[in-house]
């Protein structure tokens, strides 16, 4: 599963044959829930998300449940989604990879080469703070999906 990425899957396999075996009316319901609570998180992963250029809220998405395939995974595919998120330990980044976001926010007198060098000498001795946007949109998702399937499988039991 991609970094950044949720899932929520049936793990009983008690209750996955007695899913297997629900009609497909009750199928096709969990299944529309299932994308409407995806399209639902990844929107607001999205809104709560930072923004810079938009290339990491442009990658997150949601792929699409069916009858037959009763799963959703939320994915935010930038490769430095994770790092965003939870923040980094020290460590001394490429600094050529800051230089485009040295030039969107430029320091006064300072060539934008110098400020990702400095940029990163900074995290090589701080680490990056962490921006906290996943765990606070997942979380209520994963309580809301329990709820929809507990309401969803009172018509398989």
């Amino acid at each position: 599963m991609p970094a950044g990425s949720f899932s929520a899957k049936i793990d009983s396999s008690n209750l996955k044959k007695k899913l297997d075996a629900a009609e497909p009316k009750i199928r096709s319901n969990i299944s529309n829930q299932l994308n409407r609570l995806g399209t639902m998180t990844t929107s607001n992963m999205r809104a709560s998300a930072p923004r810079d250029t938009s290339n990491m809220v442009n990658q997150m998405r949601a792929s699409t449940a069916s009858p037959n395939h009763l799963e959703v995974i939320i994915t935010a595919g930038a490769k430095y989604t994770r790092a965003v998120d939870e923040g980094t330990k020290p460590h001394f980044p490429p600094f050529e990879a800051l230089i485009p976001w040295a030039k969107r926010h430029p320091m006064a007198g300072v060539s934008p080469e110098s400020s990702a060098f400095l940029i990163a000498r900074a995290i090589s001795k701080r680490g990056s703070k962490a921006r906290n946007f996943i765990k606070p949109v997942i979380t209520p998702a994963k309580a809301e999906a329990i709820a929809f399937m507990k309401d969803a499988l009172r018509g398989v039991f």
